[in-house]
Formats: C-alpha cells, structure tokens, sequence
C-alpha cells in the first residue's frame, strides 16, 4: 500500500537525469515511494517483441529467448499457483509503480492509491510465467539486485550499465538506510519486464522484482518475501524496510507476500554519514540548508510543496502543516490515509519490530487484507514480523472511534488489534 512508497510521499529525483520532473509521491502499498517521471521519458529501447534490440541492452544470440528463461522452478502452476486466495481488489492493481518510490500508498489523490483501498482481498497473481522474453532473467544478467553495494562497479558485472547502487541515483539522498544494487535504464528504456496485475516478474536473473510507476520505464528493485505465517523467506539487506507489493501462494499452498526493499530509517542512525532520517518517511536525506527555498531547488523541477527546509536539524524533508490523526483530504495535507471519499486522517510510515514511531492509541499496521472474499483467513502471523514497512494508523474496535472517511477493521498480522482504515 504504498501510500503513494514514494510510497512515501516523495517523488525522488534520480541523479544524472537531465529535465527530469518528479511528482508527488506518497508510500502506500503500491509499489514505490515516490514517484518519478524524472528519468525513463524516452520510448528508446526494448521496441521488439521477443528480445531486445536496443543499443545498450543484449541483442540476438546472446540474449535469453525463452527457453533458458524462467521456465521452471519459479513459474506458474508449479510453485506458485493461482488457486488458494481468489481474486480481489485490495493489493492489486498491479502493487502500482515500482520504480523506487512511486506514488505509493498515500496519496495521489484517490485513495490510497487503488492499491491498499477498502477492498476485501488481494489479488493473486502468479510468478514468473515466462512470458518474458529476454527482458528480466538472462546470460548477460548482472544478478546483484539486492546485493549491498558502495558503488554502480559492485553491481554492474555485465558492463551493460544496467546495475547501479542506490547510494548515487538520488539527488536528495540515499534514501535506503543500507545502500543496494538494483537496475535502472537512464536511457529511457525498461530495465525489466514489469509486474502487472496478474504478474509478478522477477528481473536481473531473478533476483528482484520488475516494478514500473505510472508511464516511467520498469526498474528492477530489491526484492524481498514473506509468507503468510511470518515466516521471511527473503528479507530486505541490512536495515532497510520491506514494502509490500503483491499476494501469491507459496509451495505449500500458504499465502506469500512479495514486496520491495524501500527506505527503512527509524533514527539518523541507522542511515550512512553525511544523511539524517526524515522519519514520518522513513527515508535518509543528505540535503543541508537554511532556506525553503534551497531545498527546492535542491530537489529540481516540480518540488513537492511539502518538502521544505527543517531549520532545526539543518536538512531538507517533507514538512507538511497537519500531523498525524489531523483529518486530511489531500497529499498536501500531509501523508493523507483516506479511501474513495474526500476525507481521511494523516499517518506516518512506521517499520514493524521498531519503538516509539507510532505514539499511544495508533499502532504500525501494513494493512494487509486479513481475509479472502470465501472468509478463509490469508496469514496465520498474529503480529508482522520486524523489517516489514507499515503506517501509523489509529487503534479502534468499533466504526464510532475512527475518523471520518474510515472504519474499523483488522489487517492480516494485527492480532486482535483493529485499526481505522480507508
């Protein structure tokens, strides 16, 4: 539910991107943080059906036709069916965007992103069915999505220019707590085939998962797993956050959620020298500044209204006039929870396992769709396990104490433990 996963409410620049606009993006459990029309604008490569036949990426021989792809372990009807969790409207629509923070669960003027919305269940989608073609699993693949990484020469083994570490592609900070390789085209194209609502592509030799945000090009994030009795089957590097992205039965027939690794900061210490954590985001920054007006054009074209300059620690982050449980209707209010109504309430983004992010009365909650539209309960987990993303939403056990615009109800891994929800 990416609130808008920026998912987060931001849209991040990418560094090196020339005229690059951004828009504001909110995390929600779609798929990104924060969105970025930045790069990706062109329709430059990857214009054939079968392999790529751009300049950059592999061309002929050398590249994957689908017989050496996906064909097997990770595929459709034998690892992961599409029979046990039904068909929803809650974390579908394709976990959105996906680029690294798309316009994510907050935000974006609807609802929470036609991601999280009021549905009764999410969608499941299959694995891999090796429809690609050559675009995300391949011999000249780099498979280092994930990996951690000091610089683009830890990731980019192909020399295909693909591979590049988080710590450089964003020019208000490294964002991730713990700096990861994952793959971007800053020519324009699709470094990846991406997800869609009835597919979850995995990308760079199955290593990460393929997301795209709204008309930007695909990129091949950090990927990372859960299964449905909170039991990780593959976790985010280091102190970043787990966001969820998309539902599919695992091998034992049991839910999976699968999600990208985004963000993840608690406090300036958990992100690298030089940045601090903009904490209702969960994000690391780097830009210093005395002025609103630095920060603006430290973030370049199209600065969300938000992101101002925080005079008392010195650095740039979204500084929005609500705070959380304040009644809100849109993402300029502030990280803004509300559903297919005009109202809503304002919360932060939390990581389960963590302290003191979200105060008395509210708790972090991933909002994941406790149930299947048949009644058959989706997770067995009665708490989310630590490292998995969520917001600070507040506590209820009946629709009187929610605000307005929400009701109560309870979320896949909460327990007991009901929360007002869109």
């Amino acid at each position: 539910m990416r609130l808008t996963h920026l998912s987060l409410a931001a849209s991040l620049i990418l560094a090196g991107c020339a005229d690059a606009e951004s828009t504001d993006l909110v995390p929600a459990r779609d798929s990104g943080r924060a969105d970025s029309t930045a790069s990706d604008t062109t329709t430059g490569d990857d214009t054939a059906t079968g392999d790529d036949t751009g300049t950059g990426t592999d061309t002929g021989s050398s590249s994957d036709t689908g017989s050496s792809v996906d064909t097997g372990a990770v595929d459709t009807g034998t690892t992961f069916d599409t029979g046990t969790l039904d068909t929803g409207t809650a974390f579908d629509t394709g976990f959105d965007t996906g680029t690294i923070f798309d316009s994510g669960p907050l935000d974006t003027g609807t609802a929470f992103d036609s991601g999280f919305d009021s549905g009764t269940t999410d969608s499941i989608v299959v694995i891999d069915s090796a429809t690609d073609t050559g675009t995300d699993t391949g011999v000249l693949a780099d498979k280092t999505t994930g990996k951690i990484c000091t610089s683009d020469v830890d990731c980019d083994l192909t020399g295909l220019g693909l591979g590049v570490c988080t710590n450089g592609i964003y020019i208000v900070g490294p964002l991730n707590p713990t700096a990861v390789c994952m793959q971007i085209d800053f020519g324009g194209g699709d470094a990846c085939l991406p997800t869609d609502t009835t597919t979850i592509r995995f990308c760079d030799g199955d290593t990460g998962i393929c997301l795209a945000s709204g008309t930007a090009a695909a990129t091949c994030e950090p990927r990372c797993q859960l299964k449905g009795d909170g039991t990780w089957v593959e976790t985010c590097a280091g102190k970043n956050a787990c966001y969820p992205e998309a539902l599919t039965t695992a091998t034992d027939g049991k839910t999976l959620v699968v999600g990208s690794c985004q963000g993840g900061c608690v406090t300036s210490a958990d992100c690298p020298s030089g940045s601090v954590c903009d904490v209702g985001q969960n994000l690391c920054v780097n830009k210093t500044c005395t002025s609103d007006t630095a920060c603006k054009t430290a973030w370049g074209t199209g600065a969300p209204a938000a992101w101002k300059c925080d005079f008392v620690s010195g650095y740039c982050k979204f500084i929005y006039a609500k705070v959380l449980g304040d009644a809100c209707t849109t993402a300029t209010d502030c990280l803004c929870l509300k559903g297919t109504t005009t109202a809503g309430y304002c919360t932060t983004i939390c990581k389960a396992g963590s302290t003191g992010e979200c105060p008395s009365g509210y708790s972090c909650d991933s909002l994941l769709t406790a149930k299947s539209t048949t009644g058959a309960d989706l997770y067995t987990m009665t708490s989310l396990p630590a490292g998995l993303s969520g917001y600070c939403v507040k506590n209820c056990t009946s629709d009187l104490g929610c605000p307005t615009g929400t009701t109560c109800k309870l979320s896949g891994g909460m327990g007991t433990q009901k929360t007002c929800q869109p």
